[in-house]
């Protein structure tokens, strides 16, 4: 009988997939009573063959499904859980590696009529003191947290809260929504630290950091949906030192267009203040190696852009929505007004 039912969204990372069903397939639950469900963020071939070439090797079920179109993790996170045979649903990504205990433990917490949703515990590891930027923001998390990289659900609370919003079409911002919802919904998920999974840190390209600014348009669409719940929990806004690099150099070109030298190099100080203070935010206490200094000051010239940039875009795309506002929600708000 299947107790639970493990989603794994996935898209063209055949190796980490594989690392990961690896790792699902050697649980110490019996195979019996679990089942893994990769969807694939849209047709892949690679993905495919993966979940085929680990069907030869385990008696674990496994099954593949595939989204019609990219529509984003949150999307195939969806199609999962609907199609999920067990009462309680874990997520977890391609990119992490569960412990062998790991639904062992969770079926443990669900056996508790009580329990409703949980979030286990990330391990970050690392072999060194000096991480990178991108290896730094990875290891964040291992805070306690809500994240889809350890998370256990119950279907028919899923199905409650309508799952994921499929508006996010990136891994980012997607789970603090599924949170917001169950915590609207009158709910507690509960911080599980004996259900343990590891997020090692993949290898990325360099200046992944200028991507990623693109996450800050779905920062817009969870502040404009759940404002208090933001406020409280995320407090997540582009810092003041990013508004005085962009408004330095805007001015300073502006001033030099019109003939004001003495002006255009005092704004100019003012950004490269802002800018030089972001550089050394991002190499205090992490690597020095040339070339990562080297990535860090060719970014930061162009993230306090972007930044704004993404979040300015998405008060703009998503400003026709409405803030949740059911009982719950509102008597939450009094509460912490209060």
């Amino acid at each position: 009988m299947i107790l639970i039912s493990v989603v794994v969204p996935t898209y063209q990372r055949p190796d980490l997939l594989k690392r990961c069903l690896r790792a699902l397939t050697e649980q110490e639950l019996d195979a019996s009573q679990y089942e893994i469900l990769v969807i694939s963020d849209g047709p892949c071939v690679e993905s495919k063959s993966c979940v085929n070439d680990t069907l030869y090797k385990t008696v674990a079920t496994i099954k593949y499904l595939c989204l019609a179109d990219k529509g984003g993790p949150a999307a195939a996170r969806n199609l999962g859980w609907r199609n999920a045979a067990g009462n309680v649903v874990a997520f977890t990504d391609d990119d992490c590696v569960p412990a062998s205990n790991w639904l062992t433990q969770i079926v443990q917490h669900f056996h508790n009529p009580l329990c409703h949703v949980i979030y286990g515990r990330v391990k970050v590891p690392t072999d060194h003191p000096r991480l990178t930027d991108f290896e730094r923001q990875t290891a964040r998390l291992e805070a306690p947290a809500f994240v889809t990289a350890n998370v256990a659900c119950r279907k028919t609370l899923l199905d409650q809260v309508g799952g994921f919003d499929e508006q996010y079409k990136v891994a980012w911002r997607e789970d603090s929504d599924l949170e917001f919802a169950l915590l609207n919904n009158g709910e507690n998920p509960y911080y599980a630290p004996d259900c343990l999974v590891y997020h090692p840190v993949r290898t990325v390209r360099w200046g992944v950091s200028i991507k990623e600014q693109q996450k800050s348009l779905y920062n817009a669409l969870l502040r404009k949906k759940y404002p208090l719940f933001y406020r409280l929990y995320i407090k997540e806004s582009p810092p003041l030192y990013y508004y005085l690099s962009v408004t330095g150099i805007l001015c300073s070109l502006a001033c030099f267009a019109i003939g004001e030298p003495v002006a255009a190099i005092s704004c100019m100080i003012v950004a490269l203040s802002g800018i030089s203070f972001f550089i050394y935010k991002r190499l205090f206490q992490n690597s020095l190696s040339p070339g990562h200094i080297t990535e860090m000051v060719l970014t930061s010239l162009c993230i306090p852009f972007l930044s704004l940039y993404w979040n300015w875009y998405g008060n703009y795309k998503f400003r026709k929505i409405k803030p949740v506002q059911n009982n719950a929600y509102r008597h939450f708000q009094g509460a912490q007004i209060r």
